[in-house]
């Protein structure tokens, strides 16, 4: 030290251990830091899965119901009654007479 001077000048070791803090501090913070962003990042895709399976499963229910009233319409469809009825509607009647053709192969 000189009469001039009021500092005392330290080496480098000695002013990092007089600054209070502990080496490799910064570098734990940064990696929790990290770790945080990473568990939010995350968070934030396990909350959109959720809601596209909510969504999934709502389309899945709607078709289910769609494919219950098209069996519903399929089995009333092939109603021998329903078809009757459907045909007296239409016009039809039967036949007054039924030609039958012989049955021919095809010859090559």
């Amino acid at each position: 030290m000189t009469a001039t001077s009021p500092w005392i000048e330290l080496p480098i070791p000695e002013r990092r251990r007089l600054r209070g803090r502990p080496r490799g501090v910064g570098a734990l913070l940064l990696g929790l830091l990290l770790a945080a962003l990473a568990l939010s990042a995350l968070r934030v895709h396990v909350t959109e899965l959720r809601y596209r399976r909510a969504e999934a499963l709502q389309e899945e229910q709607r078709l289910m119901d769609e494919q219950r009233l098209l069996t519903v319409a399929v089995q009333s469809h092939k109603d021998p009654m329903r078809l009757k009825e459907f045909a007296k509607a239409q016009g039809f009647v039967p036949p007054e007479r039924v030609i039958e053709l012989p049955l021919q192969t095809a010859a090559r």
